[in-house]
């Protein structure tokens, strides 16, 4: 046993050896005009940085640094494909990259418009203005969306372990976490989410962490959270502030997620709730304040043109033609009849069909299409929530009803179309699913998986048949 024991960092070191190699043949197959010492930079700091991370957080979790491993691997190579793509393969530079993505070259123009002057500091532009300050190479907000996506593995595990403290179920949230298809896939382009999803699981943590406290009798502290805890009120005014930068509307759901956690808690922990929410609605205004442009509530309620909710056009030709038009035209009494529906096309997309549209994008953001890990999650927490629910502990049940309100508002919002949003709640949603994995060997279980497979399977048959003559 003890031999094994002083085996394994050999073990480790001679994978991240291998894993290394790999990475350094894909920087050769894809040529990428960056210098040497940012191609190290990309390559090696996120990597250290979750591994370091993980040591903090997750220290006792045997097995998460070969999950970890494992990713940064992948997505790197990702990362670097996509590269090579906006630059090389477009005869382009790294300072000036072409994207096809109307998101991507939006955010890139934004950034560039930002330095030179010409633009108010705002929304995700703010974001790549800064890394461009640092290094004006399109790598290295690649590779800081690549850290984001390690890091979100990293918080969804220890997520994990403060509602579960089961080692097993932590791993496989982090497995689960890793094998999110789309979530690597937005991790190896110019586009927000994977920074919106790390940050949605920092402040998820201190709100399960906050509920915690308040509840676990185990624990004697006393005082106020932000007393206890100053780094991490640090942390999250910190993570308040750029995500209101990042994705403004994202402030109205963090309160939400306040709130709703909230309740239950007893009066001494009041005060910390009403700092999240009070934090909030201040970054709210201080990025306004900026110059973002942001809907107000009622715009958003409303779902109007000025909440900037998607329009129709030909790639959603079928789902607008059984809405009757557009959806921002439909009155509320028939948002809400089509709600069920939204929340279906928004679990289902992006399909796994037409991977030609996703290329152009970026050849890694065809992996983004492959979406059987995000399903049997979702068809996981149908289990839990019909079974599981009452045994569960109250945080658990707070932070899963986060989860799924926050999903439910997005579809109402975008009528299903924008999935990439429910990102963000994959801290809320994926401990479930993985607890969920403790009973796979009951015959419910079993039973409920063939019934969902074969659901899905003619769900996406139709869908196909629809959508087949606008591909």
């Amino acid at each position: 046993m003890k031999q094994l024991r002083r085996s394994k960092p050999a073990l480790f070191a001679i994978i991240c050896a291998i894993f290394f190699g790999i990475v350094s043949m894909g920087w050769l197959l894809w040529p990428v005009p960056s210098s040497l010492s940012v191609k190290i930079i990309v390559t090696v700091c996120p990597l250290l940085l979750c591994l370091l991370c993980k040591r903090f957080l997750l220290r006792d979790i045997s097995g998460g640094e070969y999950i970890l491993l494992s990713a940064w691997a992948t997505v790197t190579l990702g990362a670097i494909c996509n590269g090579w793509y906006y630059t090389t393969a477009m005869g382009a530079t790294v300072s000036d990259p072409v994207f096809a993505n109307f998101d991507s070259m939006r955010d890139w123009n934004d950034a560039t418009a930002l330095l030179a002057g010409e633009r108010p500091l705002a929304a995700y532009g703010f974001l790549v203005s800064m890394l461009r300050l640092v290094c004006n190479d399109v790598m290295a907000v690649i590779g800081f969306n690549v850290m984001c996506y390690l890091l979100t593995i990293v918080l969804i595990g220890r997520i994990t372990f403060e509602l579960t403290e089961d080692k097993r179920t932590v791993f496989i949230s982090m497995l689960m976490t890793a094998l999110i298809a789309y979530l690597w896939a937005q991790a190896t382009t110019v586009i927000k989410d994977a920074p919106v999803a790390l940050l949605m699981s920092v402040l998820t943590l201190i709100m399960v962490r906050i509920r915690r406290q308040s509840v676990d009798k185990r624990r004697n502290e006393s005082g106020n959270w932000y007393v206890n805890h100053p780094i991490e009120c640090l942390v999250m005014i910190f993570a308040l502030v750029l995500l209101a930068f990042i994705r403004i509307n994202a402030m109205f759901m963090v309160v939400l997620m306040a709130v709703v956690m909230s309740l239950g808690q007893g009066k001494d922990k009041a005060p910390a709730v009403a700092l999240i929410a009070l934090f909030a609605i201040a970054a709210y205004f201080l990025s306004v304040y900026m110059g973002t442009h942001a809907p107000s509530p009622v715009a958003l309620v409303a779902v109007d043109p000025r909440a900037e909710a998607v329009m129709a056009d030909t790639h959603t030709a079928p789902w607008d033609n059984l809405l009757g038009g557009d959806y921002t035209a439909l009155p509320l009494y028939m948002k809400l009849l089509w709600l069920p529906a939204s929340v279906v096309l928004q679990f289902l997309l992006p399909f796994p069909w037409n991977f030609e549209s996703a290329y152009i994008f970026g050849p890694a953001k065809v992996v983004s299409r492959i979406g059987v890990v995000w399903y049997y999650c979702g068809a996981l927490l149908l289990w839990w929530l019909a079974t599981q629910w009452r045994q569960a502990s109250a945080t658990t049940r707070r932070l899963v009803t986060c989860g799924i309100l926050l999903s439910i508002i997005t579809a109402y919002l975008n009528s299903g179309r924008a999935s990439r949003y429910c990102l963000a709640y994959l801290p809320m949603l994926l401990p479930a699913s993985a607890m969920a994995c403790n009973y796979l060997r009951q015959p419910s279980m079993r039973r409920w998986l063939i019934i969902f497979t074969a659901l899905l399977i003619a769900t996406i048959l139709i869908c196909y048949h629809l959508h087949k003559p606008w591909i």
